[in-house]
């Protein structure tokens, strides 16, 4: 397996010609040192969440167009891309698998940054 990162969040997975791109945000198009038209062989592109960073709807509506991939989010996400005319196959629990790829989604917790400075 081949694994790129892509500035940021961007991740393309590439095993036995099957690809998997994960959280093409703002971040990794905004300088434009990367294209959409990079993943044009990508068949399956996975949102995990909808923060700028990780889901850039101008960039996606591309990748999606240069090969009818298939989007796979949560229904945050798909609410969100139903508005810009974008289909999710919405997968938040168990295994999913595609070729020879396999994942499970887990729910994480975030809490703000603190600004304060660290004590010892």
């Amino acid at each position: 397996m081949k694994i790129t990162k892509y500035i940021h969040s961007c991740l393309l997975f590439e095993l036995d010609g099957q690809q998997i791109l994960f959280d093409p945000g703002k971040f990794s198009f905004n300088e434009g040192l990367v294209q959409p038209e990079v993943f044009k062989d990508v068949s399956v592109v996975l949102i995990t969440h909808d923060h700028p960073d990780h889901l850039d709807v101008v960039a996606l509506k591309k990748i999606v167009a240069l090969r009818q991939a298939v989007i796979i989010s949560n229904r945050e996400v798909a609410a969100e891309l139903k508005k810009h005319g974008l289909a999710v196959q919405i997968h938040e629990e168990g295994p999913w698998s595609w070729a020879r790829f396999s994942c499970t989604p887990c729910r994480c917790s975030t809490r703000p940054f603190s600004t304060a400075p660290c004590h010892r």
